[in-house]
């Protein structure tokens, strides 16, 4: 039997591009983050982002000298985020927060949260 190669081909790139994208959005923990190496940084958060596989906030932090860094804060996803009681409301530009976690492993300010805690009131988020 054969097939027409132009009936076929365009079908399999777009099945290629898209499992290819979804296999690369998703990664291990340990590829990514060190366990060994936990940090607490507090700052401001500046953007929330509420999809799957994984949440995303972004919050300035100001170190010792005064220099402002942006970091890339990585959570769990949507589902798991919910039944802990978050929502897509739940953090905003402008909440002052401390989040404790594991460092990324190139050194880059990402940071794998394990807990938030806002700096306003003391609650923990998470």
């Amino acid at each position: 039997m054969w097939i027409r190669s132009d009936s076929v081909a365009l079908p399999l790139a777009a099945l290629c591009v898209l499992f290819g994208t979804l296999a690369n959005a998703h990664h291990s923990f340990s590829a990514q983050y060190d366990a060994n190496r936990p940090a607490t940084i507090e700052g401001m958060v500046t953007k929330y982002e509420w999809h799957n596989p994984h949440v995303y906030f972004y919050m300035d932090v100001v170190d010792d000298t005064g220099e402002v860094t942006e970091w890339e804060l990585e959570m769990a996803n949507t589902a798991v985020l919910q039944r802990a009681g978050w929502n897509r409301n739940t953090l905003k530009a402008g909440d002052r927060v401390r989040v404790e976690g594991a460092l990324a492993r190139d050194n880059s300010p990402l940071l794998n949260v394990r807990t938030v805690v806002s700096i306003d009131n003391g609650e923990k988020l998470f």
